[in-house]
């Protein structure tokens, strides 16, 4: 989607050549993690309560989730 080219970037801008690489395994992390986190999410959710549930963490974690996007720093460049 649209959030890989502009994560790309915005890591770009906001990193030194010193520190990218570090900035991009950092952010790797973080999202290959949250495909493992979100499918555990799931799981135990699905398999103990109903879907509506689901629907609700979710939700929350979406919102969660936008709301720090307040909080990320103006690129340099």
């Amino acid at each position: 989607g649209v959030s890989q080219p502009a994560s790309g970037t915005y890591i770009s801008d906001c990193a030194i050549e010193e520190n990218k690489g570090f900035y991009f395994a950092f952010f790797w992390a973080f999202y290959m993690g949250s495909q493992v986190f979100g499918n555990l999410i799931a799981a135990l959710v699905l398999g103990n309560l109903d879907q509506r549930y689901y629907v609700i963490v979710m939700t929350g974690l979406t919102v969660l989730g936008s709301f720090f996007f307040f909080f990320l720093k103006k690129p340099l460049v």
